[in-house]
């Protein structure tokens, strides 16, 4: 009712942004993602694991089938980017836990060279869900930045930092006020409000006396 009412007001680039939201069929309620960055003598970079912890729940009244997979970007350094682990559980289903084997597909994707896991269908009920377990490493210069992604609408997402060996890190999020972004001395930072499909999570670090040198000057 609401876009059939408010819609026509709206300009067209704004019309095409609410019609992807109401188009959603699946949507995330729960996002934990940890990311702990630490120095990685053989590349001369760092190295960033990363964590997700991630329900998507059916919102669409229907019975629909969602894909589950993962694309990590592939830099070409010393050290290569790789999937940890992937496991997934629909409801009270057994865990399902993906092959080592299966973890290092390689593909084009959003024209960038990625490996990961490939999309495997998993069917979901009305209001059903399925939670997702993703562990990831990329290796990268000492300052630098990695943003996430994701297929569907996530709500309220949490992320963790973790990092040390002289580095400070911060995450940010789109739209984030000094009102919806909340963060403790433990780094974990709260989003109260919508990441939708087309939108990052940015995590980005730097060594702290290059920083202050910086300052100083």
């Amino acid at each position: 009712m609401f876009q059939a009412s408010v819609g026509w007001l709206l300009d067209k680039e704004f019309k095409n942004e609410m019609r992807a939201i109401y188009n959603q069929k699946a949507m995330c309620d729960s996002h934990e993602q940890t990311v702990s960055i630490k120095r990685h003598p053989k590349s001369g970079g760092v190295e960033l694991e990363c964590r997700l912890a991630r329900r998507l729940v059916n919102t669409a009244g229907e019975t629909i089938s969602i894909p589950l997979g993962i694309g990590v970007d592939e830099w070409f350094g010393k050290q290569r980017s790789k999937v940890n682990s992937f496991e997934y559980q629909k409801m009270h289903d057994a865990k399902v836990v993906v092959p080592k084997k299966q973890l290092a597909s390689k593909r084009i994707a959003r024209d960038r060279p990625v490996v990961g896991v490939k999309d495997r269908k998993v069917k979901l009920g009305p209001d059903e869900y399925v939670w997702v377990w993703i562990s990831y490493s990329e290796f990268k210069p000492l300052n630098s930045d990695h943003n996430v992604h994701f297929a569907h609408l996530t709500r309220n997402p949490i992320v963790t930092l973790r990092y040390n060996d002289g580095l400070k890190a911060v995450a940010s999020f789109p739209h984030e006020t000094s009102d919806n972004k909340l963060m403790n001395l433990d780094d974990r930072y709260e989003f109260r409000g919508l990441v939708r499909s087309n939108q990052e999570i940015l995590i980005r670090w730097w060594e702290r006396k290059k920083f202050k040198s910086w300052l100083a000057h």
